[in-house]
């Protein structure tokens, strides 16, 4: 066995109860997931910190990839090649550079990652990562359903049906066919889901773990052919999930304000999810429609209308899978939920089909997972030199031979050892500084319940060391200053490397004042930092890492001009009705002749711009997705039928940049969004060296360069339907700002 700094190391199995309750599991856990990150989204950095630090993912476990801004158009898809060649390739490249092959059982996605993936025909990129990049060579099995998962557990219509188990059996068993599940964590685009709403669906899973809730599982069927395809599957199911003293329910009758909600399965095209009742930390919802998963398309209901109405998981198709029951969720997922395994396998044993479907939530709540505690003693104190000796108790007590233990260090799995409750070791096998040691026990039954601790702990046999002094532990950070780290460092190292997470960000000689990192490369959230120490021998040393929060980033920057406001009654419409309402605010209603679109300028406002604003609200109820809509700001309009704009655009539910030319919409540039009739959003446009930059609702949205600088007027844009405007505001150059 190596460790990290390739020297041999005795088995272990360290623990202490330093770090709190241990975690505890069935299946799946968090050692065994690789985290997916796209660095250049904000938002999925942010979740991804999030998801880390709830569920103690190891550092060594996450992979940052760069991946191009395609993937927040509304379509969000990638093609066969573009998913190899962003994600498959350079993540796999990291599972074999860190000797991760043998560990990893399943791939976690965090937001802002394509959804679909351009096969023929097209497949989710779960499904594509569960085939491992490889389709079958018949794709009629994909078509028609027929692609059978050797994670399937049924039981198919002939009652035929395995018991299922956790991932880790599987492996043993299948070996080199052992598929690489997947899911997301959340869609943040086209009709997706908030940042806020996602992390609230992380807070639940982690919440439901272990805690058998007393919540009822709904089963509804009908007449309607999404309904009928799964009828049969419910009174088994139903008998199976209240022999484990599990409320659960069949029922004709449409979901409203149901009580207690742990799992509902039913069969159509739209669904009130708002009205569906009270969903229980770890729900899991679906509704077997065939666009649930095309979020750009303006029809049905989305898999994320039921994650913001509370459910902690959903499921559905990103393409046409007309009604083949086998790409749809089982209603036996529950019948292995309560039994106690992950969402995630859960899902994967029910799926006989999977490579059309779309998997959405936290993969690792568990909430049925039987209790198990860990007592953790370290009998020597921190800093260790020599030998150590350290102690691990279960609880209850178990058995001898009932628990299997592994354990890695720094991050990298060693071999599996025999039960044991005392070891001892030289440290001498260890490089000085701060050292981590996570064990496991595994139970040997179907159905891998776990618990698991981490062990942090100094070594100093070389007199060496490093310490971050700031940022403090703790620390709250703002998201638009950089973040200065400094050290105090024994052993007259050289090098001093910022590291986050298993990635080094810098680097500067050991004697400088301090490391900069803007918290862009960072992410908000919870940031787990460190500082290494690296000596001429080679021997790197690292610091007790520091856990610091850091607030959101990619804000609207602030400004200290005099806005100029539209407030008088001298307009030019194109067409349609601006009515002026109370305190500045405009109704704006598109004609009704065939022009779709009309503008309309406000008291002649200068040409000239840096800055301007508005709020922008489309009637509605405050549950239905924009659909047809299209309102925004006007800008540099040379004549009624040329100008650009940016706006709200309803059908592929996306902001969009673009220019109308000879009367026709061009889109340039477009970023799906979550857009809810009802709700308002907050629009400032920045304009800065030939770049206009969108913000909403303080989020930087997306940049357009220009040719050149905008000349024509400013104004407000409608389509389709009556929008209203409120405090249209804008900036004129200063002297300093004007451009030659």
């Amino acid at each position: 066995m190596k460790l990290l700094c390739g020297r041999l190391l005795l088995p272990l199995i360290l623990m202490m109860g330093l770090l709190g309750w241990p975690d505890i599991s069935a299946g799946l856990d968090s050692h065994e997931v690789l985290l997916l990150v796209n660095e250049n989204s904000a938002r999925s950095m942010e979740v991804a910190n999030h998801f880390a630090h709830i569920r103690r993912v190891p550092p060594r476990n996450i992979v940052y990839l760069n991946l191009p801004d395609r993937v927040l158009e509304p379509a969000a898809e990638f093609t066969p090649t573009e998913f190899d060649q962003y994600i498959w390739t350079p993540a796999q490249k990291v599972v074999s550079t860190r000797e991760l092959t043998n560990q990893i059982l399943a791939w976690v996605y965090s937001v802002d990652f394509p959804v679909r993936i351009t096969t023929d025909p097209p497949v989710s990129i779960t499904g594509l990562t569960f085939l491992r990049n490889q389709l079958p060579a018949d794709r009629n099995e994909i078509y028609r359903g027929r692609y059978l998962s050797p994670l399937y557990a049924g039981p198919d219509p002939d009652g035929r049906a395995t018991p299922g188990a956790s991932f880790i059996r599987y492996r043993e068993s299948l070996e080199g066919r052992m598929p690489l599940p997947a899911m997301l964590l959340g869609f943040c685009g086209a009709r997706g889901n908030t940042v806020d709403e996602v992390l609230q669906t992380i807070q639940y899973g982690h919440l439901a773990d272990r805690s058998s809730p007393a919540g009822t599982i709904y089963w509804i069927t009908g007449t309607d052919i999404r309904a009928e395809m799964r009828n049969w599957q419910f009174p088994q199911v139903l008998e199976e999930v209240q022999a484990a003293n599990v409320r659960a329910d069949v029922s004709d009758e449409a979901p409203v304000n149901l009580p207690g909600i742990m799992g509902l399965q039913m069969g159509r095209a739209t669904v009130r999810t708002d009205r569906s009742g009270r969903h229980l930390p770890g729900s899991m919802a679906e509704h077997a429609t065939s666009h649930a998963a095309e979020f750009h398309l303006p029809i049905q209901t989305k898999i994320t209308d039921w994650i913001r109405a509370g459910a902690t998981g959903s499921a559905g198709t990103v393409t046409e899978p007309y009604a083949v029951w086998t790409k749809f969720p089982h209603a036996r997922f529950f019948g292995h939920y309560v039994r106690g395994l992950s969402m995630i396998e859960s899902f994967y044993l029910s799926l006989r089909s999977p490579a059309q479907t779309l998997l959405l939530g936290e993969p690792l709540t568990r909430p049925w997972a039987t209790p198990l505690g860990m007592t953790l003693l370290a009998l020597e104190e921190s800093p260790i030199s020599g030998n150590a000796t350290f102690i691990i108790m279960l609880m209850p007590e178990m058995p001898p031979g009932f628990f299997d233990y592994r354990l890695s260090v720094n991050g990298q799995q060693m071999a599996e050892t025999s039960p044991m409750n005392r070891l001892s070791f030289d440290t001498n096998e260890l490089p000085d500084g701060y050292n981590e040691i996570r064990a496991i026990s595994y139970a040997r039954t179907p159905i891998v319940h776990t618990t698991m601790n981490e062990l942090g702990f100094l070594v100093d046999n070389h007199g060496r060391g490093i310490h971050l002094l700031s940022p403090a532990s703790d620390e709250v950070l703002p998201g638009d200053q950089p973040v200065t780290l400094t050290w105090s460092a024994t052993g007259s190292p050289h090098t001093v490397q910022v590291w986050h997470n298993h990635r080094a960000l810098a680097e500067a000689p050991a004697e400088a004042n301090g490391i900069e990192i803007h918290p862009a490369q960072l992410g908000a959230g919870p940031v787990r930092l460190q500082v290494r120490a690296v000596y001429e021998d080679e021997m790197i040393v690292a610091s007790t890492p520091h856990w610091i929060t850091i607030q959101r980033h990619n804000q609207l920057p602030p400004t200290s001009e005099d806005w100029i406001s539209w407030i008088g009654a001298e307009s030019r419409v194109s067409g349609g009705t601006l009515d002026r309402q109370d305190e500045g605010a405009y109704v704006f209603s598109p004609s009704s002749s065939e022009r779709s679109i009309d503008w309309a300028i406000l008291d002649e406002p200068a040409s000239e711009w840096t800055r301007a604003g508005l709020r922008l609200a489309i009637p509605g109820g405050g549950h239905e997705h924009a659909t047809d809509e299209i309102a925004g700001f006007m800008f540099d309009q040379q004549d009624e039928n040329h100008y650009r704009f940016f706006a709200l655009y309803g059908s592929p539910s996306a902001w969009s940049f673009g220019e109308v030319i000879n009367g026709r919409l061009h889109h340039r540039v477009q970023r799906g969004a979550p857009l809810l009739r009802g709700t308002s959003h907050d629009i400032e446009l920045l304009y800065e060296n030939n770049v206009v930059t969108a913000y909403v609702n303080g989020q930087r949205i997306a940049d357009w360069s220009l040719p050149h600088r905008p000349s024509g007027h400013l104004g407000l844009m409608v389509g389709n339907r009556t929008a209203a405007f409120h405090s249209v505001r804008y900036q004129t150059p200063t002297d300093e700002d004007s451009e030659p």
